[in-house]
């Protein structure tokens, strides 16, 4: 998502490229601003530098991450479904099992797709199968990226053993 690693030991990394940043505020400011949203990220990076747009925004938003006390988790999730907040920045891994946003009328995955299972529920929490309205899921996707791969062959295969021989193949361009 635009960043690249300098150090893995210090986990330090350079901001390269905002164009997905700036695609998502336009579908946040222009195709869905009266929406509630939950955008789900994988790192940290992607969580704060959406928080930078955020701000400059004026927009209701909060953060859920790992780092986020479980007082606050609830406060959180309270004022989104209480329509205090109209946007959740969530790490995609805390929005796991036992996390209900419902009331979202958006899910956002922003970040890299890293399984099935992380998709799925990740996706989820947003959901409520008692509501009447369609809730929305857009994949912000690079063209041409491993992302891309990724979404395809998650949906269509049936081995994990086939999807990593077909991923190794794609990366040795076979």
């Amino acid at each position: 998502s635009g960043f690249i690693t300098l150090n893995p030991e210090t986990k330090e990394t350079k901001l390269v490229d905002l164009s997905k940043y700036k695609l998502l505020m336009d579908v946040v400011n222009i195709e869905i601003p009266d929406y509630k949203c939950i955008i789900l990220c994988n790192f940290y990076d992607e969580i704060y530098t959406i928080e930078k747009f955020f701000k400059r925004s004026k927009k209701k938003y909060a953060i859920l991450t790992g780092k986020t006390k479980s007082l606050d988790r609830g406060k959180i999730i309270s004022d989104f479904q209480n329509d205090k907040i109209q946007y959740v920045i969530a790490n995609v891994g805390c929005m796991k099992h036992g996390v209900t946003l419902s009331n979202a009328d958006v899910t956002i995955e922003f970040g890299s797709i890293l399984g099935a299972e992380t998709v799925e529920q990740g996706e989820i929490r947003g959901t409520d199968i008692y509501r009447d309205d369609k809730q929305s899921i857009i994949h912000l996707i690079a063209k041409g990226s491993v992302e891309e791969y990724f979404y395809k062959k998650i949906g269509v295969q049936e081995s994990k053993k086939k999807f990593r021989e077909d991923f190794l193949k794609y990366l040795r361009k076979d």
